[in-house]
Order: C-alpha cells, then sequence, then structure tokens
C-alpha cells in the first residue's frame, strides 16, 4: 500500500514536472521566433567572445609560464653572483697572501736551523748528538720536524746540506711561481 501511494505521488510529479517542461519548452520557440532577427546579430558576437576568452586562458597560461622560468633565471643568476663573490673574495685572499709573502722576504720554508740537520759521518753526528739522544736522531730527518719512517735522515737520501737547501729552495720557488701563475 505504502508502495503505491509513493508510485502515484511520483507520477503525478512526474506530470507536473512534464507540464512544466513542455511550457517553457513552447515559451523557448516563441521567443526564438520573435527574436530571431535580433538573436542572429549578437550571435557573431558572442561566438568572438568565446574565441578571445579561450585565447586569454591560453595567454594567461603562457604568462604564468613564463613568470615562473622567470623566477628560476633569477635565483640561477643570484646563485652565479654569489659563485662569482666566493671566487673573487679567494683571489684577493690569494694575491694579499702572495704580496705579503713578497714583501716579506723571510720565507718561513726557507727558514732553517742547520745545526739540527742530522748528517750520517762521525763529525757531524756527535755535533748533533750533543743536543738529543740516540733515539731522538733516529726518528728526525731535519730542523723541519718532520719524520722519516724508514729512519733514513734526509741528508742520506739527497747526500748533503747544500743539496737540501737547494731542492727546498727549488720546490719553494716552483709552488710560488706555479702559485701566481694561477692568479
Amino acid at each position: 500500500m505504502d508502495a503505491e501511494k509513493q508510485r502515484t505521488a511520483s507520477e503525478k510529479e512526474h506530470l507536473a514536472k512534464s507540464a512544466a517542461f513542455t511550457d517553457i519548452e513552447s515559451k523557448v520557440k516563441t521567443l526564438e521566433k520573435k527574436l530571431s532577427r535580433h538573436i542572429d546579430k549578437s550571435k557573431p558576437y558572442f561566438e568572438q567572445k568565446d574565441i578571445f576568452n579561450k585565447a586569454l586562458n591560453s595567454e594567461k597560461a603562457r604568462v604564468g609560464a613564463l613568470q615562473v622560468k622567470i623566477s628560476q633565471t633569477k635565483s640561477q643568476y643570484a646563485q652565479s653572483l654569489r659563485n662569482l663573490e666566493d671566487i673573487s673574495e679567494s683571489i684577493h685572499a690569494r694575491r694579499k697572501l702572495t704580496q705579503s709573502r713578497l714583501e716579506n722576504p723571510e720565507f718561513d720554508s726557507l727558514t732553517y736551523d742547520l745545526s739540527n740537520i742530522h748528517i750520517r759521518d762521525a763529525d757531524s753526528a756527535s755535533v748533533a748528538a750533543s743536543d738529543m739522544t740516540t733515539s731522538d736522531m733516529e726518528g728526525r730527518d731535519s730542523a723541519l720536524g718532520s719524520t722519516s719512517l724508514a729512519g733514513e735522515s734526509v741528508s742520506d737520501v739527497f747526500g748533503g746540506v747544500d743539496e737540501i737547501c737547494a731542492v727546498f729552495l727549488g720546490t719553494e720557488i716552483d709552488l710560488l711561481l706555479q702559485f701566481i701563475g694561477l692568479l
């Protein structure tokens, strides 16, 4: 019973809605006939408006993409400027260091205490041994303070004080020339 009442109510509602739709549809047709001349005159405007709206939307999308690309490019440019600034600061620091070394002729690595260089002949060894014990002498190469793993002194490898100084001086000059060449 309840289902039949519901079906009857739905039929009445459907008939009422269908009648309203047919009534509205007939009004639309009468208005189309009455205003057909005005509709035909305004039709190109609305078609053109639709075309322009599509073009505007595509241009908005293009502008948005360009803005994203611009912001990325700006951030890359800013990073590049920071990198260039870092490079410039390091070059200035190197130049300042080089200039200070050129103004101060006392190179730290060329100043040696020649009395502490160990030479394996008996006369020189006794002079050097007066300041050090035997265990100190075996591990030390020179006044530079480096320790030889093999227990040999620098003079054993190069042959003498003059050769040691020449090697270190040549190395220092080579390093200095390489450093200046980088600037």
